[in-house]
């Protein structure tokens, strides 16, 4: 602060504010999506996972950052795909149901 010299338990301290800002910004968008309504949901907690695991396996930020948006992409994609499955299939009429054998 100007020409004053910071304490050292002040630096200390100052050290961990980046690395304190990264988690404090994405962990209510895992908890907490605004995509879901603001409930936790099977893709981003397993992309929050991976993050976690890849980060802490390889010391790599980028290396974990791929890999949950991957995850993340992957799962979303899974679920979507998966639901439009169920939506097509409930569509389509069943042949063996009593109906379809009158006409």
């Amino acid at each position: 602060v100007g020409d004053r010299p910071m304490p050292p338990w002040l630096l200390r301290h100052l050290r961990y504010t980046a690395v304190a800002m990264l988690p404090a910004l994405v962990a209510p968008q895992v908890v907490w999506p605004a995509a879901t309504g603001g409930e936790a949901d099977l893709p981003r907690m397993s992309a929050a996972v991976v993050t976690l695991v890849v980060g802490l396996a390889t010391k790599n930020v980028i290396a974990a950052i791929v890999c949950g948006a991957a995850t993340l992409f992957t799962a979303l994609w899974l679920t979507g795909f998966c639901a439009q499955l169920q939506l097509c299939a409930a569509s389509i009429p069943s042949r063996t149901s009593p109906a379809s054998f009158s006409k």
